[in-house]
């Protein structure tokens, strides 16, 4: 079983750096962001995410069906 990471805000200044460190790690990242920072979500990650960390609803949709390990 590999390991799977969540990270929301993912598109951010931090959450992209956060992002390579994770992927060169050889783990599964899932991204999750509302693209407020007009950044891209980074290319690598295998699940890509538009949302917004208050939408409880599609958060937790998210993580069931991800099942991440850890969620940053």
């Amino acid at each position: 079983m590999s390991k799977t990471v969540l990270i929301t805000g993912g598109a951010g200044m931090i959450g992209r750096r956060v992002v390579d460190i994770v992927q060169k790690k050889n783990i599964e990242v899932c991204v999750y962001d509302n693209q407020s920072s007009g950044l891209e979500i980074p290319e690598g990650a295998i699940k890509k995410v538009i949302g917004d960390i208050r939408d409880k609803e599609k958060l937790f949709q998210v993580i069931n069906s991800f099942r991440p390990e850890l969620i940053l």
